[in-house]
């Protein structure tokens, strides 16, 4: 993984002190997932994008928790962004949205991001997308061809072809490519019921002033975003005021992936600071947790919170790793009563307990 994506990882555990960042192998992912909850083919697929988001739709199905690409880099707090109302049965679940792609009959907020994805376990919405992204996928290995599938017949895909247009010189058909979008577009427009919650329940996060603002000022700014990020001016800060996490995409993060571990850091501009910041030193000070303590045989379901970073995409095309969950029942085979006896409905089906959270790297 280049050493800008690991340092983006760093930021998550360091803000958020209390998660832990946990890595598991390709070869473990049927332990967490059965075969029933992927696509048919799925370990034959040769789109690596659509095995990870398979991957992510079930292991936030079964297990929740918060799925985070490692081109991400934290600068607030999970719980107070999303969690806290989670785990406590307060809202079922978070995601961001960009007001550019989506559609009026939606209320332009119908175009859900999958880099990041906040849910407890059982959310209805999750398992019915999880349910139709496999279903779409059936006997399919990559996405040529998904635009005749009966799936896609009939939507407002407007957002999709704006956003062809707008990255045009990509090659890439998005409404293929980004067929989980398109699947999560499908329910809120065809199915009521996920539309209702989706509309009254969810967090809804406008990427465009959190995620992505510092590619709207580089843009107002006709600037490159690893410009402003380099600015040695010490107000650049006021410019991620409020947001909680920073998202790269491929030609914001590509002139970094060039840079030395100390060109990164050098705290004379904003991105050295974000990613190494001046209290970084004393975080660093604080006793490690030991292996038994992350991996006892008795979890402390009550004050730890698992965090898992790991990538579907790089383990099909390096053969590295695979993102899993360790959540319920599944750290050292151990499930407490309150979770055990868990039923989507139920309240307060989190109370006490922080599930895993989830990344996925691309190549």
């Amino acid at each position: 993984m280049p050493e800008f994506f690991k340092m983006c990882v760093d930021t998550w555990q360091r803000v958020n002190p209390h998660w832990d960042v946990r890595i598991l192998q390709k070869s473990t992912v049927l332990e967490y997932l059965t075969e029933d909850e992927l696509p048919n083919r799925f370990m034959d697929m040769t789109s690596h994008q659509t095995a990870s988001d398979a991957v992510r739709l079930g292991v936030l199905s079964r297990y929740g928790g918060v799925w985070m690409d490692v081109n991400i880099l934290v600068c607030g707090s999970l719980d107070k962004l999303c969690w806290n109302a989670i785990s406590w049965g307060q809202r079922p679940a978070c995601v961001f949205y960009h007001p550019s792609y989506g559609t009026e009959a939606l209320g332009g907020q119908d175009f859900v991001e999958s880099w990041f994805l906040a849910t407890g376990p059982g959310n209805p919405f999750f398992i019915r997308w999880r349910d139709i992204f496999k279903e779409l996928f059936q006997d399919r290995l990559d996405i040529q061809g998904l635009l005749s599938h009966p799936f896609y017949k009939g939507l407002d895909l407007s957002g999709f072809e704006k956003l062809n247009n707008d990255f045009s010189g990509s090659g890439m058909e998005f409404r293929e490519y980004l067929a989980i979008h398109a699947m999560c577009h499908r329910l809120l427009e065809t199915e009521p019921q996920a539309r209702r919650l989706w509309r009254d329940r969810f967090i809804q996060v406008n990427a465009a002033d959190t995620a992505f603002r510092l590619q709207m000022v580089a843009q107002a700014s006709n600037l490159h975003m690893a410009q402003v990020l380099l600015l040695e001016d010490g107000r650049a800060g006021q410019l991620i005021d409020g947001v909680p996490l920073i998202k790269f995409r491929t030609p914001d993060y590509g002139p970094l992936l060039q840079l030395s571990a100390a060109q990164l850091k050098d705290q004379k501009h904003l991105l050295g600071r974000l990613l190494d910041p001046p209290d970084a030193a004393e975080a660093m000070r604080r006793p490690a947790v030991s292996a038994r303590a992350a991996y006892g045989s008795v979890p402390r379901w009550g004050g730890r919170r698992y965090l898992v970073t790991a990538s579907l995409a790089a383990a099909l095309c390096r053969g590295s790793q695979v993102v899993l969950p360790m959540g319920r029942g599944v750290l050292a085979g151990v499930s407490p009563p309150s979770v055990r006896s868990f039923r989507p409905g139920l309240e307060p089906p989190l109370r006490g307990l922080r599930p895993a959270s989830w990344a996925c790297r691309s190549c």
